[in-house]
């Protein structure tokens, strides 16, 4: 289980698909990207990377400017969203979905209680858990 689909969710969901992980990412929001998504609360609307969108982009999907910029928001988030595009990460993401408690059940089992987009309780037991729900959530 991966929560959280900005930047640091969408690499990992990623990552995993392609070592043949069985894995689920919960969103809370109705958009990938996280404080770069294209919701007007997620930051500021004048929000610019302060680095380079060479440093920005992932080694397996590169940057389509040939110019160092410093990217806005919404250019940012467009990149995110292509990204998931190209490696049909969308399916995998459940969108909505609130991760309320994880508790460790055992060596190497938790549990993920979630709050559905219709205000549903539902648990998930996993193997691994993986935070990526930036650092203000």
């Amino acid at each position: 289980i991966i929560i959280g689909a900005g930047a640091a969710g969408l690499v990992t969901l990623k990552e995993n698909l392609e070592c043949g992980t069985e894995v689920i990412c919960f969103e809370k929001s109705h958009v990938i990207g996280g404080v770069f998504s294209t919701l007007k609360n997620s930051c500021y609307d004048g929000l610019y990377l302060t680095t380079s969108n060479v440093l920005m982009s992932f080694s397996d999907f590169p940057w389509q400017h040939d110019k160092i910029r410093y990217s806005p928001k919404q250019e940012y988030a467009e990149y995110l969203n292509l990204y998931a595009k190209e490696n049909d990460l969308i399916r995998h993401i459940r969108f909505g979905t609130q991760v309320n408690k994880v508790v460790k059940l055992g060596e190497s089992k938790w549990n993920v209680e979630t709050i559905d987009g219709r205000g549903q309780k539902v648990n998930y037991v996993a193997n691994a858990v993986v935070v990526c729900s930036g650092g203000n959530a």
